[in-house]
C-alpha cells in the first residue's frame, strides 16, 4: 500500500488532486485507516491513475473518464476508439471555429490599418436579369451556421459536375439565425430536380467573412427601397469564392441577389 504522499509522487500529481478525485468517486483510496483517517492506495491503482491521467491529457472530461472506467471501455479498443473519435471531431469543430475567428480578426485589423475602420458603404449595386436554371439541392429549416453542411448534402446528390457555384435560397424574409427555411442548390445543365424561374435581381458583391454579410445587405436593401422596388422572391447568396477555395475568410466572395419587381 502507498500513502497519499507516496502515491502522489509516483504519479506526479498533487495530493489535492487525489482528494478531489476521491470526493467525486473517480478514484477512491483502497483503504482508509479507521483511527486516523489516513488514506492508502494499492499498487494496482497506479495503473488506473495513469489511465485517468492519459485520458485527461487527451482532453476528456472527468465525467467521460468516469464512464469510460465504469463501462470497461479501456479494455475494448473499438469502444475506446469511438469515444476518442468523438473527442477528435469536437476538437476539429473548435479549431474550425477558432480559425474563422482568426480570419475575421485579421480582416478587421486589415480594415482598420487601411482606412481607419471606415468600411466603404458605396458599392456597385446592379439590376440584372437571371435566366431560369435547373438545380438540385436540399431544403430544410436549419440554423444559418449549418449552411456548410447543406452544401455538402447538395453536392452528394449530384450525378454530374455542377454548372455553377452553390447558392442558398432563403424562403422567408424574417431573419432568424437559429432556424430558417433555407435551400442550398447547385445549377446543373440537365436532369435537375427543379427549375428556378427567371428573375430580375438587385445584386451586390460582398468580400469578406460571412459574419459580415449584413454590411453589404444594408446598402443593397437601401438601394432596393430607394428605387421603389419590392422583394419578389427568396433572397439568394451565391458563394463565388468560399471555404473550399482554401482561402482565408477575408477573401471569400459572395454575390447577394434580391429578386425584385417595381
Amino acid at each position: 500500500m502507498y500513502t497519499v504522499g507516496q502515491f502522489a509522487r509516483i504519479l506526479g500529481v498533487s495530493a489535492k488532486a487525489l482528494r478531489f478525485y476521491d470526493s467525486i468517486g473517480l478514484l477512491r483510496p483502497a483503504r482508509v485507516d479507521g483511527q486516523n483517517q489516513y488514506r492508502y492506495y494499492g499498487r494496482d491503482q497506479v495503473a488506473v491513475m495513469r489511465q485517468i491521467l492519459f485520458l485527461r491529457d487527451l482532453g476528456l472530461g472527468l465525467e467521460v473518464i468516469r464512464a469510460v472506467l465504469e463501462s470497461g471501455a479501456l479494455a475494448d479498443p473499438k469502444r475506446l476508439g469511438a469515444i476518442l473519435q468523438e473527442r477528435l471531431e469536437g476538437l476539429q469543430a473548435e479549431l474550425r471555429e477558432r480559425q474563422r475567428l482568426v480570419d475575421r480578426l485579421t480582416h478587421v485589423i486589415s480594415n482598420l490599418q487601411e482606412n481607419g475602420g471606415a468600411r466603404g458603404m458605396q458599392m456597385n449595386v446592379m439590376l440584372k436579369e437571371v435566366p431560369a436554371m435547373q438545380v438540385v439541392g436540399v431544403r430544410r429549416r436549419a440554423a444559418v451556421g449549418d449552411n456548410g453542411r447543406l452544401v455538402d448534402e447538395a453536392f452528394a446528390k449530384l450525378r454530374q459536375p455542377p454548372a455553377g457555384r452553390p447558392m442558398t435560397l432563403y424562403h422567408e424574409l424574417e431573419y432568424d439565425p437559429e432556424g430558417m427555411d433555407m435551400e442550398v442548390v447547385l445549377p446543373v445543365n440537365s436532369g435537375g430536380e427543379q427549375t428556378l424561374p427567371a428573375v430580375t435581381v438587385a445584386s451586390a458583391t460582398h468580400v469578406g467573412p460571412y459574419e459580415e454579410l449584413g454590411q453589404t445587405y444594408e446598402p443593397l436593401f437601401a438601394w432596393v427601397n430607394e428605387q421603389g422596388h419590392r422583394v419578389a422572391g427568396p433572397l439568394r447568396e451565391i458563394y463565388l469564392i468560399a471555404m473550399d477555395s482554401g482561402k482565408p475568410a477575408a477573401e471569400y466572395v459572395t454575390e447577394l441577389q434580391i429578386p425584385v419587381v417595381r
